[in-house]
């Protein structure tokens, strides 16, 4: 799946900043709290706990498509905690979608299903 290789992206990347001697979990953090959603989306990604779920909504309040689909996907399937609703699935896979046309589409066409 695209979420898993997004995940290891992710972590190999950190192996490679470790390797330089760079605190890749300290530069993340800094910059998913000085609001850069993209940083607010990876922590979502490695964060394990109540705060993930934190993450992945400030990302896709900041208008962050892919969190936004991200979250539309939790909403849509019950996942993480997330109570399951249909409706909020749909706005945010319309919020990732009006960004990105065609890209979310199908999850769009099938979130009231």
């Amino acid at each position: 799946m695209l979420e898993n290789y997004r995940h290891s992206s992710i972590l190999h990347r950190g192996k490679e900043m470790r390797s330089l001697g760079i605190d890749p979990d300290v530069q993340i953090l800094d910059r998913a709290k000085a609001e850069n959603a993209a940083a607010q989306l990876q922590l979502y990604w490695v964060t394990k706990g109540s705060k993930r779920l934190t993450w992945l909504c400030r990302a896709a309040e900041k208008g962050y498509p892919f969190a936004q689909a991200e979250l539309g996907r939790l909403y849509r399937w019950g996942l993480q905690g997330v109570e399951r609703n249909p409706v909020k699935a749909y706005q945010w896979y319309w919020r990732a979608n009006k960004q990105h046309p065609d890209k979310w589409r199908w999850e769009l066409n099938e979130a009231l299903r």
